[in-house]
């Protein structure tokens, strides 16, 4: 998880130097998990769904807004929540989702192994 807070990707972009600065800082990770004041947010290249056990929840406040993510709110597949960073592991899975990868094709179990706290050290500067 890398924190940003200054982070602004509203709009699909080419010009990605702050998420791929985030990217960077990944270490051995796959990818980074995005938290914005105190929120996940999304990945670096797809929005983020996590699941209690029964339901699907979507966070309220993505840095986009995705087509696929807008799809699975309009469908009732998931829910928009806040989603704060101290409760990730209340959560069972993640899933990544986005144009390109389907909702169900990447899903992940949330452990402290699958999802790593960054330190202070690990945010982008703001």
């Amino acid at each position: 998880m890398i924190h940003c807070n200054s982070l602004n990707y509203r709009y699909k972009s080419s010009s990605r130097n702050e998420l791929n600065a985030l990217f960077a800082q990944r270490n051995s990770c796959d990818d980074v998990l995005i938290v914005k004041n105190g929120m996940l947010t999304d990945t670096s290249i797809a929005n983020i769904a996590v699941s209690n056990g029964s339901q699907w929840f979507t966070p309220a406040k993505p840095l986009l807004e995705g087509t696929q993510r807008a799809f699975l709110i309009n469908k009732g597949i998931v829910i928009p929540k806040d989603i704060i960073v101290e409760e990730v592991f209340c959560y069972k899975k993640i899933a990544l989702f986005n144009a390109l990868i389907p909702f169900g094709e990447l899903i992940i179990p949330i452990t402290p192994q699958t999802i790593i706290r960054c330190s202070e050290n690990n945010k982008l500067s703001e």
